[in-house]
């Protein structure tokens, strides 16, 4: 067996572990929850931090939606590039 060949196997079973201990914690914690629930406790929502939009998308300067830019802003349609309203915008 070569070194490639017990990095590979030694990687497979590293995985095989991380997943066993994930299906325990979630089993775990699925007993845990159901165990709450009988004693009456319901679960709070706990506030998680704003993540924001997703790595690399963009957020408009003027409306603060994700997914365009000012210079896109679905906000600017009855304006044209000089920021005039466009003759067509009432149409």
């Amino acid at each position: 067996m070569t070194i490639i060949d017990e990095a590979i196997k030694a990687k497979a079973e590293y995985e095989q572990k991380k997943d066993a201990a994930i299906k325990e914690l979630l089993n775990r914690q699925r007993e845990i929850e159901a165990q709450l629930k009988n004693l009456g406790y319901h679960a709070v929502a706990t506030k998680t931090k704003d993540q924001g939009p997703a790595k690399g998308q963009r957020i408009c300067s003027k409306c603060k939606k994700a997914g365009h830019n000012s210079r896109t802003c679905p906000e600017n349609k009855a304006k044209d590039h000089k920021g005039k309203v466009s003759r067509n915008a009432a149409a």
